[in-house]
């Protein structure tokens, strides 16, 4: 080759690495050309991670990355370098229905995106039983009990194993029969009519009958978490009692009082005249008193939320929710007309409803960007809200019945919220995050439906 032909082709690629140079060095700093306004920006990116496998990102119908890692190595997939705009974001996965956002991508910012449900397009449930009256998931939910006819029958979720405990004759004359919530641990499970209390224990298989006093009414019962063989019991003369179904004996705990709840450490209740709150340590049975100002329109039908150990809300007689204030240690009104309120699993948040509008409150910091002390509202129907309860697959959806229909509703509420119809409203239903499924009652038939197939 010729020195002339040489430099000619030294000179033109000096001057392609020259002009080419500046648009590698801004691409790999993170700057690109917008083809729309033709101005240089910085990029910013959009991260996913969800706990589905096999599935496909699309960005407006353009980008598209599929994702296949196994779960245990899954550590979320991120495209970068989009110019600064909003981009309508699609997650689909074969077998299921597809999420959709329009999401805002900001100059050196990723949006995330994660507590992605996907709803499968195949909800047929399967039918465990029939002539079912009664079902409760057990604490550990690997256990599922049953009322069937004159047995009840403790089936576990995992093998499969079923057992049958004959109920007693007195039973049938003493009125309708139903489980105790949530008195199911692993072996022992009770139950309730209007004369008896049962205590069945699935180790020895045995059925104890406790008879109710005839001058008395029990208008609350809840288990003792730190002994399975003893109950809490409010009465209608305003005594709160321990019964220790071992030996069918019961002691007062406390007297004048009008309502009551039990955490996992603590038995927290309220006088009746004037109503203060207090808090019974289970096994110190240390007394700590919470209010010291008397509360107005409370009764043992009004309801006390918890978070962790400690009382911080209450709704009361007059359909007020109230929010514990602690630097005056009373309770202050937060909303009014609610209908019903709940904590969720992870105690960070409350939702609350009226007949056509839920809300959610923050306790603490939570996805997506909001603080303690915010408060949102989820939606507002024409159709009466029938009723609302955490979603435990993440503690950032909630399952909504309207119309007559079970709906699953995400709490991101950025561009919209995605709104999923499970299946019409059973009488009475679970959901099990053991296996991912939801267990409900529907014309005496209990049924399952696989709700998550993978996560």
């Amino acid at each position: 080759m010729q020195l002339k032909t040489r430099k000619i082709l030294f000179f033109i690629s000096l001057i392609i690495f020259l002009t080419a140079s500046p648009a590698v060095i801004m691409y790999s700093l993170g700057y690109k050309i917008d083809p729309e306004s033709l101005k240089i920006q910085k990029t910013g990116g959009i991260f996913v991670n969800i706990d589905y496998q096999d599935y496909k990102i699309s960005i407006n119908n353009s980008i598209e990355k599929k994702v296949s890692k196994p779960l245990f190595v899954q550590k979320g997939t991120l495209i970068p370098n989009l110019i600064p705009k909003n981009y309508n974001i699609k997650i689909s996965k074969k077998g299921y229905k597809s999420w959709e956002k329009t999401l805002k991508v900001k100059s050196q910012i990723v949006t995330e995106i994660k507590n992605i449900f996907l709803a499968p397009k195949d909800l047929s449930p399967s039918k465990l039983d029939n002539e079912i009256i009664d079902f409760l998931i057990s604490n550990s939910k690997e256990n599922i009990s049953y009322i069937k006819n004159n047995k009840l029958i403790f089936l576990n979720i995992k093998n499969k194993n079923k057992t049958e405990l004959i109920l007693p004759n007195t039973t049938k004359s003493s009125g309708k029969i139903k489980i105790l919530e949530k008195s199911f641990d692993k072996d022992i499970i009770y139950l309730q009519n209007k004369k008896n209390i049962l205590k069945a224990d699935l180790k020895t298989q045995k059925i104890t009958t406790i008879k109710k006093p005839s001058l008395e009414k029990y208008l609350k019962i809840r288990p003792n978490p730190k002994n399975s063989n003893s109950l809490f019991i409010l009465s209608d003369k305003n005594i709160l009692y321990k019964l220790d179904a071992e030996n069918k004996q019961r002691s007062i705990l406390a007297k004048n009082i009008s309502n009551f709840y039990v955490t996992g450490e603590s038995v927290i209740y309220t006088t009746k005249n004037p109503v203060n709150f207090y808090k019974q340590k289970i096994e110190s049975e240390k007394i700590n008193q919470i209010t010291f100002l008397p509360i107005k329109n409370f009764s043992e039908n009004s309801k006390i939320l918890v978070r962790f150990d400690d009382p911080v809300a209450l709704l009361n007689d007059n359909k007020e929710l109230l929010l514990f204030d602690y630097s005056s240690e009373k309770f202050k009104k937060f909303a009014e007309n609610v209908t019903d309120a709940k904590i969720s699993g992870d105690f960070s948040k409350m939702i609350y409803r009226n007949d056509h509008e839920i809300y959610v409150y923050y306790f603490e910091a939570s996805y997506p960007r909001k603080k303690a002390g915010d408060k949102d509202l989820l939606g507002r129907y024409s159709k009466k809200i029938q009723d609302a309860s955490w979603f435990d697959f993440d503690d950032q959806h909630i399952f909504l019945t309207i119309n007559d229909k079970v709906n699953v509703l995400e709490l991101d509420g950025r561009n919209k919220r995605n709104f999923e119809e499970i299946m019409p409203r059973p009488e009475k239903f679970t959901y099990n995050n053991y296996d991912k499924s939801i267990y409900f009652l529907k014309d005496k038939k209990l049924q399952k439906v696989k709700l998550i197939l993978e996560k």
